[in-house]
């Protein structure tokens, strides 16, 4: 009777690991884990790269990133299709579906900073640079931003400073009892050293920085002058 029981409930239930056998199981589990992230650095992936690169379907997409296959046949509606496998059934590049069905991690700010300028859609061009412009403004009302000739001018002031301070400790040893001239002599090479030291560190290699284009630096403060690219309204939603 119980067996009938049984059968009608889709049998019997799982047997209850003992604390040991799941301690087991849990170790063994790390352990392939790790052998794996091991492999994968010298180059030894769970599979062949070619495999990557076949065509794939919704229904594998679906059990891969575990998700409703009625959310991944709507986020591939704008996906291209490498062609049909028989019928109604479209497969697809791995790599290029991957791109519609995953949510971006990256704010857009980062990834427009990901892309060349020249490839930026015309009207996200001009929204970001004109951002950009708006956060330099704030930076130089709060003191945060300094052009390079104002801090060039900062550091000969400061390299003035320590040149006139040095010179008159040179001149009150020189007035001190008991030194010698040879003593001032050494002391004046010694100083006369510092301050080389110090021009070249605070005016002559600041001077020699090579400027380098702004919108080629990690952080960009002001919008390019390149020629824009014109593109269609696909291409911009791709891009975003």
């Amino acid at each position: 009777m119980s067996g009938g029981i049984d059968d009608l409930l889709g049998g019997s239930p799982e047997p209850k690991l003992s604390d040991r056998e799941q301690r087991r199981l849990e170790r063994a589990a790390a352990l392939a884990k790790d052998t794996a992230i091991k492999a994968a650095g010298r180059g030894g992936t769970f599979t062949e790269m070619g495999v990557l690169k076949r065509p794939v379907s919704m229904n594998f997409l679906a059990e891969v990133f575990d998700m409703d296959p009625a959310t991944v046949r709507k986020r591939l509606t704008r996906c291209p299709k490498l062609g049909n496998a028989g019928g109604n059934r479209p497969v697809y590049d791995f790599k290029t579906a991957c791109s519609f069905i995953l949510p971006p991690r990256m704010t857009s700010d980062e990834f427009i900073r990901t892309l060349h300028h020249a490839k930026l859609p015309p009207e996200v061009n001009k929204t970001f640079w004109q951002a950009q412009r708006e956060r330099m403004r704030y930076m130089r009302d709060a003191g945060e931003l300094w052009h390079t000739t104002d801090l060039l001018n900062v550091l000969g002031q400061v390299n003035m400073t320590f040149k006139d301070r040095i010179d008159m400790w040179v001149e009150d040893i020189r007035d001190l009892k008991g030194i010698s001239d040879e003593h001032v002599e050494k002391i004046e090479e010694m100083a006369h050293a510092l301050k080389s030291d110090l021009y070249e560190s605070l005016v002559t290699l600041p001077g020699k920085g090579e400027t380098v284009s702004i919108r080629d630096k990690e952080d960009p403060l002001a919008p390019p002058e390149a020629e824009q690219t014109e593109y269609t309204d696909d291409q911009i939603s791709d891009s975003l």
